[in-house]
């Protein structure tokens, strides 16, 4: 009997009010956890941003920036972050103020909205990209003093989330010891985890911290090599350069001109590159790679480098001009009467080997002094050889002194001993012969084969000069030589002259034999 009284089966049982006033208040806590977390988004926030960004696009900045405004305001990380963005670069037709992007930036990187207040302060839940941005300018004082500590704070809270540049960006303070102690370990596990992740320039940075190593991290020449390679694979300029490098000198790798020659051409290819162009024209003249050597290909890189001031490429030039001065055609005329092609089809063997020989000797001397006169000390040393064996030009011993002086100077050792040649014949300088023997004892102390012998029989000549064996001064000697036939000066093998041996004593005769044996000299046919 219902006794008047209707019941209805799903009558709501009887709730206090203080628990349905804790009931609310977990749910909107709740709610505001899974706002701020981003694990739940109103679908008209996410349509807005969806909107304000289409706008961008459609370059409606007024409007898109005011929904942008509104969605910051409420605590939408992702707008606060694309504000920032607008504002750090001065996007959109919208000032540059790095105050405003520090201002977004900082909002999105702590979530600092109301519902994010009522819980927790703090990042740990922050947008990783805007935690990245928030480092960036706390890294360069942009909108903010700068302060290295806290940017890597905020580097290191974004790479915890797996935000690719953060990681590469904290890796670079740790290499340099900005905001953090300096500690390669670091540095290359977070270059590590940005490589992997196939950021090109963290590969990079990686190769460089392997290939020469540094506190707390061995060098390692075959991971250099390798994230070299991964990096070139997308094209990195400085991963080919480096590949192209690692591969000619079989550092990491094995020694392979042509793998070599691969990356250095695809480099050629991208950016004419002098290092790439000159180390294709050394392949090439050597023929390492290729069908053989080849020195019109080996010109066509020397060539471009050459033209972009690179030193060595300019010597090198001018040494293959000059070694195969009646065979290569040059590529550029360096006068209205230099070989050109066209010159070359009627002319008979002997006279077109004439005419490139002319052309390419004056090719020689003219990228020879180029990089002399900037200081490239090889090529002052290939320069003085032109002038003393009048090689293309009129021979000129003065000249030759000048260059062989000025590339010794730097420690050439072939110039040392040519420098002292001259200065013991006084051809182009005063004779000397005190000067000649310090050249000499230099250019030995480098391994040159030739000064030394020829410094221990100027030693020994010395020796006896002043044990009285050759009384008197230098001319003294050389009065005594020249009754051999020998001329005015000590011999040289290019000056030898022999004559009949005047009457001397017995001992002076053998020690003249002996050092002139040392010289290189053979009895002559009048009995010496």
């Amino acid at each position: 009997m219902s006794h008047g009284i209707r019941h209805h089966e799903f009558a709501t049982p009887f709730i206090d009010r203080a628990f349905r006033f804790r009931l609310r208040s977990v749910v909107v806590l709740s709610m505001a956890l899974l706002l701020t977390t981003g694990l739940l988004v109103p679908q008209s926030a996410l349509a807005s941003y969806q909107e304000a960004m289409q706008l961008l696009e459609s370059k409606q900045t007024e409007r898109a920036y005011e929904k942008l405004r509104i969605l910051g305001k409420r605590g939408h990380a992702k707008a606060q972050n694309t504000l920032g963005n607008i504002y750090k670069d001065g996007l959109h037709g919208i000032s540059q103020n790095d105050t405003r992007a520090f201002y977004w930036y900082r909002k999105a990187a702590k979530r600092d909205n109301k519902a994010r207040s009522e819980m927790r302060k703090g990042a740990k839940n922050g947008l990783p990209a805007a935690m990245r941005n928030l480092g960036f300018l706390y890294q360069f004082g942009r909108g903010t003093r700068k302060n290295l500590a806290k940017a890597a704070h905020w580097y290191r809270s974004a790479a915890r989330k797996g935000d690719t540049l953060a990681q590469r960006y904290l890796a670079n303070l740790y290499e340099h010891g900005d905001g953090t102690p300096l500690n390669m370990r670091q540095a290359a596990h977070w270059y590590m985890k940005a490589a992997k992740a196939g950021d090109s320039i963290a590969q990079v940075r990686l190769a460089q911290l392997y290939k020469k190593g540094g506190k707390g991290l061995a060098a390692n020449l075959a991971e250099s090599a390798r994230w070299f390679k991964q990096a070139a694979m997308q094209d990195d300029i400085t991963a080919i350069r480096n590949l192209g490098y690692q591969y000619k000198r079989g550092h990491g790798v094995p020694q392979d001109p042509r793998q070599a020659g691969i990356w250095y051409k695809k480099l050629f290819e991208k950016e004419k590159d002098p290092i790439a162009a000159r180390s294709l024209g050394y392949f090439h003249a050597k023929g390492l790679i290729g069908s053989g050597i080849s020195p019109q290909k080996a010109a066509r890189y020397y060539l471009s480098a050459a033209k972009q001031d690179d030193l060595i490429a300019q010597n090198n030039l001018g040494a293959l001009h000059q070694k195969h001065a009646e065979t290569l055609i040059p590529l550029e005329p360096l006068t209205k009467t230099d070989v050109e092609l066209t010159d070359l089809a009627d002319l008979t063997d002997s006279a077109r080997r004439y005419r490139l020989r002319q052309s390419n000797l004056n090719h020689a001397y003219h990228w020879y002094l180029l990089a002399a006169k900037q200081g490239f000390s090889l090529a002052q040393y290939n320069l003085g050889a032109l002038f003393e064996e009048g090689i293309g030009i009129e021979r000129n011993a003065e000249e030759a002194a000048k260059w062989f002086e000025k590339s010794a100077k730097a420690g050439n050792q072939h110039a040392l001993w040519r420098m002292g040649r001259l200065l013991e014949r006084g051809d182009g300088v005063k004779r000397n012969t005190k000067q000649a023997l310090a050249y000499y004892r230099k250019a030995a102390s480098f391994g040159h084969s030739e000064a030394k012998k020829r410094l221990a029989a100027l030693e020994r000549i010395m020796t006896r000069k002043e044990s009285g064996i050759f009384p008197g001064s230098d001319e003294a000697i050389v009065e005594q030589l020249s009754k051999l036939g020998y001329g005015n000066d000590i011999p040289t093998p290019d000056t030898l002259s022999a004559g009949p041996v005047a009457t001397i004593s017995s001992e002076t005769t053998q020690s003249l034999r002996e050092e002139l044996a040392l010289l290189g000299y053979k009895p002559s046919p009048f009995g010496f």
